[in-house]
């Protein structure tokens, strides 16, 4: 097994493998780059610049493969394909998804017409290991509420299944 450390940040969950340690290659990848999520696996990890707002996915394959812009960008489903993030939508940052065909759903807030906490509307945290729900946070005006958005079987204009919010903690 041959293990690719591409981020410092990542060297902590392997430091703690010791006899994984030894089978380790490092990759650098310059700039400040932040790892912020890996697949079980290993094989794709979840990159961010928090300076520039690029995000990417990593596979020692692909290499680099840029995703989009985002202000934070901290789930990877298990199988590398979605990405949960937070993005700058017009005059808001809001809980979006990607996917791999480049697609990205933003998620919006609780309530239409909703006006956040200028200029955060909803936050993503963390998406499931398959990618059917997204956790974060949404904005009842400057009062932040947990918030999940899941599949339910709705399909946007385009076709794709879509997530809406839901609120789940007050």
């Amino acid at each position: 097994m041959n293990l690719h450390l591409v981020a410092g940040a990542c060297a902590l969950a392997l430091a703690a493998h010791t006899s994984l340690a030894a089978q380790a290659s490092f990759t650098e990848i310059p700039g400040a780059i932040a790892c912020t999520d890996i697949t079980p696996d290993g094989a794709t990890v979840l990159m961010t610049n928090y300076q520039t707002g690029d995000v990417w996915l990593w596979t020692a394959a692909g290499g680099l493969q840029p995703i989009g812009l985002a202000t934070s960008a901290e789930g990877l489903a298990s199988d590398g394909l979605t990405v949960a993030a937070a993005r700058p939508v017009g005059s808001y940052e809001m809980a979006s998804r990607w996917t791999l065909g480049g697609n990205w759903q933003d998620l919006g807030g609780l309530t239409p017409g909703e006006v956040g906490c200028q200029p955060f509307l909803s936050s993503s945290f963390d998406i499931s290991g398959d990618g059917s729900t997204v956790v974060g946070l949404a904005w009842e005006g400057c009062h932040g509420r947990g918030m999940g958005a899941e599949r339910d079987g709705c399909s946007d204009d385009d076709g794709q299944e879509a997530l809406h919010l839901k609120p789940h903690l007050s």
